[in-house]
């Protein structure tokens, strides 16, 4: 099979799972999301219904860029169905890379490209430093946790990577 052809069907699986994805988050993450935004809203509002009666002056409210609902419906759809074609990409590369150069039948080699691009990109950044809402946390801080974590994914990366050189070199021996 040619490598066009692998390509072409990672890039419609990732979009596909990339669908699902945002059907599954409008359907389940997004009522628990608004809840989560009514409440920090109604705390926002009562600490500074008590600021206010302790003589403080009211902080005037930050400027909505992009609303909350373009946020939770398109952009959300976008977003994921452009994570999955991205993610389907990079593993119908990997495949191709790996076809032809490694003695596993097609469906063991590609549990283990997928395998390892779990592992790699998404379990170990997150067991070793968890994402965490930008609420969660001083604001102040977000863009040094956003690329804390983006260290994370991309160490894990080199780390696959080194891990694959041994390993051809442990091989030869």
């Amino acid at each position: 099979m040619e490598a066009r052809s692998f390509v072409l069907r990672g890039v419609l699986a990732g979009a596909a799972g990339g669908l699902v994805a945002w059907l599954f988050a409008l359907v389940f993450a997004e009522p628990q999301v608004e809840a989560a935004i009514a409440y920090e809203e109604g705390r926002g509002e009562a600490e500074e219904a008590l600021a206010v009666a302790g003589g403080a002056v009211p902080a005037g409210g930050g400027e909505e860029i992009v609303s909350r609902g373009m946020q939770s419906t398109l952009g959300l759809g976008v977003g994921m169905v452009g994570l999955g074609i991205a993610m389907g990409l990079l593993f119908a590369v990997a495949y191709t890379l790996l076809h032809g150069r490694v003695a596993l039948r097609p469906r063991v080699l590609a549990l283990l490209v997928a395998g390892a691009g779990f592992l790699t990109v998404y379990a170990t950044p997150f067991v070793k430093y968890p994402a965490s809402p930008p609420a969660v946390g001083s604001d102040e801080t977000i863009g040094d946790r956003t690329a804390l974590y983006l260290v994370m994914v991309v160490g894990s990366l080199v780390f696959l990577a080194a891990a694959v050189a041994v390993a051809r070199q442990l091989r030869a021996r």
